[in-house]
């Protein structure tokens, strides 16, 4: 018998004034958070595990964005690129 798996489904809602919404370039999981950083911009967004609607798919959201510049001492100005390709999570 052939391995099969079903495609589910993850909704993504992001905040109205997000850093990022269509261009990902890494993203990890965290007990009920992915976290999610974009391409073209110099932070991550957190988005918390929110009930499922429908047909219960997961459902995620977000608040509001965290620039990595507030979270980090970072070279070059404030606006940069900060090229995250990979993320991951370590001890929680």
């Amino acid at each position: 018998m052939p391995n099969t798996q079903t495609a589910k489904a993850v909704r993504l809602e992001f905040a109205p004034r997000s850093l990022e919404k269509t261009s990902f370039s890494g993203a990890a999981f965290s007990d009920n958070w992915l976290w999610v950083a974009g391409d073209e911009n110099c932070g991550i967004d957190p988005l918390g595990r929110l009930p499922a609607v429908g047909d219960g798919s997961r459902r995620y959201g977000s608040l509001s964005d965290l620039p990595l510049a507030d979270l980090l001492e970072l070279p070059g100005t404030v606006n940069e690129e900060a090229d995250l390709e990979i993320m991951a999570v370590a001890k929680g």
